[in-house]
């Protein structure tokens, strides 16, 4: 009994780093597109 709640405790815990680390590489992901882009518009807008 004790057993199956701490292999539970162990899955939401590894299911929680899954969803932190994906969030960083969304939020990654994310940068990488739109500062390119908004420096080229900037750009081309100055220029």
């Amino acid at each position: 009994m004790g057993n199956n709640r701490l292999n539970s405790l162990k899955g939401r815990a590894v299911l929680y780093r899954i969803a932190g680390l994906l969030r960083w590489l969304i939020w990654g992901v994310k940068y990488a597109i739109i500062w390119p882009l908004a420096t080229t518009a900037i750009v081309v807008i100055l220029l």
